[in-house]
Parts: structure tokens; sequence; C-alpha cells
């Protein structure tokens, strides 16, 4: 496990190459976990694909794929700029269910300090990849 670790520390850590050797090493070893999000899931919106390590685990996201996926997100939006509406600049916005976390680019836009909390690690890891806020 020592081994494992020090690769961790490595700039190039999310680059393709390191997650296939990150994954054979795993599988070897016993210690691979692959978790995959999104797809035809609806319990979560993600807008891009991506893989990541997370903790012991690959993670391995793909973009929400459903009908309507436009529409949904706009409807989202709305109800962010919504909330938004209330907001001045300084204040503190929570919300959660985070899930993704896009949701923190409408809120930041009105110069608030947002924070996102999420139940699931790996989409809590998702979002502090691809947005600005402070999830937990």
């Amino acid at each position: 496990m020592g081994r494992l670790e020090n690769i961790h520390r490595l700039p190039y850590y999310r680059t393709e190459e390191f997650l296939t050797t990150l994954w054979w090493m795993r599988l070897l070893w016993g210690t691979y976990i692959m978790i995959e999000r999104g797809g035809k899931s609806e319990e979560r919106l993600y807008l891009w694909d991506d893989k990541f390590d997370c903790g012991n685990d690959l993670c391995v996201v793909k973009k929400t794929d459903m009908p309507e996926l436009e529409q949904i997100i706009a409807r989202h939006e709305a109800r962010y700029y919504l909330v938004a509406s209330f907001c001045r600049p300084g204040m503190k916005v929570l919300d959660f269910p985070c899930g993704s976390g896009y949701g923190s680019e409408v809120i930041n836009e009105f110069d608030v300090e947002y924070e996102g909390r999420d139940n699931d690690a790996p989409t809590i890891e998702y979002a502090k990849l691809h947005y600005l806020g402070n999830f937990l």
C-alpha cells in the first residue's frame, strides 16, 4: 500500500495513462473498486464524462444521457436563479443536496459564499473537480 500512496502525489494523477495503471494495480492487489455514476441515471445530473481517483476507488462518471436533458437543466437553473434573486453579496448559501454541483455556477454569479453538501462522496469529488465552491 505504501507504493500506491506515493503514486497519489504524482503531478499527472488525472491522466488516462495513470488512471489505467492505477486500475490495474488495484485489480492485481485485490483492493480495486470501481464506482460508476451518470449515464441513464436520473438521480444526479452529470454534464461531463470523467474518471478520477476517489479515496481507494476509481470513479467513472458518464455524462447524463436522458431525453430532454437540456429542458431539465433549464428548469433546475431557473430554480437556482429564483433562490439567487433573494441573495445579496456576502451572504452564505447552503445547497443540500447539491448533486454534481452545477447549481454553484448560478449561485456564484451573485457574489455569495456557496457551500454544497451531498451524502455521495464520488459526487462531491466530481463537483470539486468541475465547479467553484465549497463542497462537503
